[in-house]
C-alpha cells in the first residue's frame, strides 16, 4: 500500500511493507503461535527464568521495491500496552509476580536479523542468547508509551532486496532490559484483528511495517522554497 503527501507540487512518498507472518515464540515450551492478536515480547533474564516470549516476523516473497535505493528504511512497530509487575504482594523481584496492563512503562527491545528460518523446536534459551542476545543487532528502542516507534533497519532491508528473492527475511524481537523489573514485558501488534467469540471484530490490527522515512514538514516546506526561488530564477532570465 503507498500514500502520497502533495504539497505545492511536490510529493513525498509513504510505503507501508507488511511482513507475510508474524508470531509469538513462547521459550519455555518452544511453541509458536501466529494466530494470536497480539505479539507477545518478554526480557531475556540470564538464566532467572524461561518463562518468556520473543517475537519473530517474515518478509519472504514481499515485494521490496519502493525501499530500492534509499538509505533508510523504518521499521514501525505498534506497542498495545506494557504488562508491568505488581510486586505489592511481597517476594520481590524473585518470585512471580502479578502482571498488570498499561499503557506507559520502560522495556528495551532488540531487533535481529535472524540466521535462516527459525524452528520452534530449537528455539531454546540457548538459542535465544546465541542468536538474539551475542548476535549483533539491527537495533534497538526503548519503548516508554503505547502506539507506534520505529528503528531504522536501512542496512538489513538493503542486504534483503540484493540477496536472492528466496533467501530468508526473519526479524526477531526480544527485551535486553527495563528500568522497572526483568518480568516487565510488552504486546505488539500484528496482523490479526483482536475478535469476540461469535467472530465479530472488536479492533481492527495494528501490524508492524516497512516504511520509507518521511520527509518533516520544515523539509518539505524548504525543498518548495527551493523550487519557488529556482523557478522564478529562470522566469526572471528568460
Amino acid at each position: 500500500m503507498i500514500f502520497a503527501l502533495q504539497f505545492e507540487g511536490l510529493r513525498a512518498a509513504t510505503v507501508e511493507i507488511k511482513p507475510t507472518a508474524d508470531g509469538q515464540l513462547y521459550v519455555a515450551f518452544q511453541s509458536y503461535n501466529d494466530t494470536s492478536s497480539s505479539i507477545n515480547v518478554g526480557q531475556y533474564t540470564s538464566g532467572l527464568n524461561i518463562h518468556y516470549y520473543v517475537g519473530l516476523a517474515n518478509w519472504a516473497g514481499v515485494d521490496l521495491s519502493p525501499l530500492q535505493g534509499s538509505t533508510s528504511a523504518n521499521l514501525n512497530v505498534y506497542v498495545q500496552e506494557f504488562l508491568v509487575p505488581d510486586l505489592s504482594g511481597g517476594g520481590g523481584t524473585t518470585s512471580q509476580p502479578n502482571l498488570v496492563s498499561s499503557s506507559a512503562g520502560n522495556f528495551v527491545m532488540k531487533v535481529v536479523a535472524l540466521p535462516g528460518t527459525p524452528t520452534a523446536a530449537s528455539m531454546n534459551d540457548a538459542w535465544v542468547k546465541t542468536n538474539m542476545i551475542d548476535a549483533p543487532g539491527v537495533g534497538s528502542v526503548t519503548l516508554t508509551t503505547s502506539g507506534y516507534a520505529t528503528v531504522n533497519i536501512g542496512n538489513t532491508a538493503a542486504n534483503w532486496i540484493s540477496a536472492s528473492v528466496d533467501a530468508p527475511r526473519w526479524l526477531g524481537f526480544v527485551g535486553t532490559g527495563s528500568a522497572i523489573s526483568p518480568y516487565t514485558s510488552i504486546k505488539l501488534g500484528t496482523l490479526e484483528d483482536v475478535r469476540a467469540l461469535d467472530g465479530s471484530t472488536i479492533s481492527y490490527a495494528n501490524p508492524m511495517y516497512l516504511s520509507i522515512p518521511e520527509p518533516s514538514v520544515p523539509g518539505l516546506l524548504g525543498c518548495a522554497l527551493i523550487s519557488f526561488v529556482l523557478g522564478c530564477r529562470k522566469r526572471l532570465k528568460v
